[in-house]
């Protein structure tokens, strides 16, 4: 009988003990959901994805990389419900909030921890204050905490960029070199230096994409003196904003003169069918299989969507802003008394 109550502790105190090859998330969603789950991390120089289903409101998951990294836990819209912090070795625990990605908890490490804490802390005003306000929280944060890997986290998951790049580059500096490892921020770190330094000088090249009758399609700057072009997906508010603008200015634009070609980012063409069935478009409406990543659009420097760009017929970037608002204005102010 002592033998096997000693051989049954050793598989007790084994099976405890974490994985130094993987990280394992054990997770429980307030109002015990059934649902399925989609998991994003880039691990050892790539992109990794994975699905788990949510019974009851429990999930578990699995995944590895030789460096800490960044999990993005999302439904199976894509919507973010968390971030979390993640080593090989680590055995996290986490509640999630639905309707608020920033209130999380997280237990199992102490760097998840903090991360998790410092988002919770500030969770409503993430979620819903202006993003000079959001913005403001997490410069505070930096400031306080500049050599801390959290600090690095809160900015690259946090901090409206899109709005303020400039801003994002100079806390991404602030920071000491030990708590922005590469393999955590190089990826952002691309991105960021491409819309501060060299965005506008990287010329819009031919993009080709799948047209509402499912044929293939190309935007060639040099086929019109000017061009809009809209970047947005199912999530970015399309019927209340986006749709309307546009609308708005293919009433007033020469199509001969002027192109809109509106890009709608999503996950796959019925995804995408279904997004734009209300439109009545009068413009040019596209999907590219790559999102973000598709030829021509990688070379937009696009921070979030959604994402509006001008561009001239020589390729040449004019403007770009996260606001349709900002986008229809620089063209009812600067394109359209220059081609009326």
């Amino acid at each position: 009988m002592c033998q096997a109550v000693a051989v049954a502790a050793l598989v007790a105190a084994l099976s405890g003990c974490g994985n130094s090859d993987s990280f394992h998330i054990e997770g429980t969603i307030e109002g015990a959901p059934t649902m399925n789950l989609r998991v994003a991390y880039y691990g050892d120089g790539a992109l990794k994805m994975g699905v788990t289903a949510v019974l009851d409101g429990k999930f578990k998951y699995d995944g590895a990389s030789s460096e800490p990294t960044l999990v993005e836990i999302m439904d199976n819209d894509y919507r973010t419900l968390a971030w979390l912090y993640a080593a090989n070795g680590d055995e996290l625990e986490c509640t999630l909030r639905r309707n608020n990605p920033y209130a999380v908890t997280v237990s199992g490490s102490d760097d998840a921890a903090r991360f998790a804490q410092a988002l919770s802390d500030n969770a409503e005003t993430l979620q819903g204050a202006s993003w000079q306000r959001r913005n403001s929280v997490i410069s505070s944060y930096v400031a306080g905490h500049s050599d801390d890997v959290v600090s690095t986290l809160m900015l690259i998951t946090a901090y409206d960029s899109a709005h303020d790049p400039y801003g994002a580059d100079s806390l991404m500096a602030v920071i000491a070199a030990e708590a922005r490892p590469a393999a955590l921020v190089s990826g952002y770190s691309y991105l960021l230096g491409s819309v501060v330094g060299a965005r506008d000088a990287r010329r819009v090249l031919p993009i080709h994409y799948v047209a509402r009758a499912d044929s293939m399609a190309t935007f060639d700057p040099s086929r019109q003196r000017y061009a809009l072009l809209a970047l947005s997906d199912k999530e970015c508010g399309r019927p209340d904003s986006i749709v309307p603008a546009l609308r708005r200015l293919a009433r007033r634009l020469s199509r001969g003169r002027f192109a809109i070609v509106d890009f709608t980012l999503d996950a796959d063409t019925s995804m995408w069918h279904r997004t734009v069935r209300t439109d009545s478009a009068t413009w040019r409406q596209g999907w590219c299989a790559a999102a973000l990543a598709s030829p021509g659009i990688d070379r937009l420097a696009v921070p979030s969507l959604p994402y509006f760009v001008v561009v001239d017929s020589a390729g040449c970037r004019l403007f770009g802003t996260p606001s349709v608002t900002a986008a229809e204005r620089y063209l009812n102010d600067k394109i359209i008394p220059d081609i009326k």
